[in-house]
């Protein structure tokens, strides 16, 4: 996925620098994930087959140390594409 690789790499160009070491193993653990997964974390979607209230644990969508890193992709993405929303 050209998009997906984009905002990984946009993240990478923007923020890795100051990333502290925590910021950085939750973006390494990001890339780990399935690219539909990690495509629907950044986009704001709620990955396939997972319900959107579930509060299962065992769903990596669910970690909330994930959020910090998943928005400075997702912003950094959406202002390097001139405010238009990734698709």
């Amino acid at each position: 996925m050209r998009e997906l690789d984009q905002a990984m790499l946009a993240y990478l160009d923007d923020h890795w620098d100051e990333a502290s070491a925590d910021e950085r193993a939750v973006f390494e653990e990001l890339l780990d994930l399935q690219e539909p997964t990690l495509y629907a974390f950044v986009t704001g979607r709620t990955p396939a087959g997972v319900p959107a209230a579930s509060n299962d644990p065992h769903h990596k969508h669910m970690e909330v140390r994930y959020q910090p890193v998943i928005d400075k992709i997702s912003a950094t993405l959406v202002r390097r594409n001139s405010g238009r929303p990734i698709t």
